[in-house]
């Protein structure tokens, strides 16, 4: 995957020293995708820039195992789904280039978040823990990622 030269602007809502900067890039990536057994699969996307590109990381990999299922034989109706998953995530640090000359650097991180589901009709309990081991890193330099933490909450869908 590539794209012609372009301006790639700079993220100045973090910092107003980061330039915008010409780039002309050329990517690799991979994907696997599809269920491995039954309810369970597998969702594999990994990209590869070249090394010290600014505002893109040389390596980022992003994978899931998931189970799936909405049970029909017990509810063949459909109004039951039950999904559990655990995502890796993973990137190299990130070069910003900034007016002064100094580039900053994000850094590397691997991250394991897991997410649960229940969806009853049109009501949905949602439970996701992010960042399990509590690691410390900055996708932006100076600007810390939340250690663990938990998103819980119901979305209940309303329609006419």
């Amino acid at each position: 995957m590539s794209i012609d030269t372009t301006v790639v602007p700079a993220p100045r809502a973090y910092d107003t020293l980061y330039k915008d900067v010409s780039v002309a890039r050329r990517a690799t990536f991979a994907t696997l995708r599809g269920k491995l057994w039954k309810g369970v699969g597998v969702d594999v996307v990994a990209m590869k820039w070249p090394a010290d590109e600014p505002y893109v990381p040389e390596y980022q990999v992003k994978s899931q195992l998931y189970a799936s299922t909405s049970w029909l034989s017990r509810f063949p109706t459909g109004n039951f789904h039950v999904l559990a998953a655990v995502t890796h995530d993973y990137r190299t640090e990130v070069t910003f280039p900034a007016a002064d000359g100094v580039a900053q650097r994000s850094t590397q991180y691997r991250s394991i978040s897991t997410l649960f589901e229940l969806r009853l009709y049109d009501a949905t309990i949602s439970w996701q823990y992010r960042n399990l081991l509590g690691d410390i890193y900055s996708v932006v330099p100076y600007y810390t990622a939340p250690r663990a933490i938990n998103y819980y909450g119901v979305r209940w869908d309303f329609f006419n």
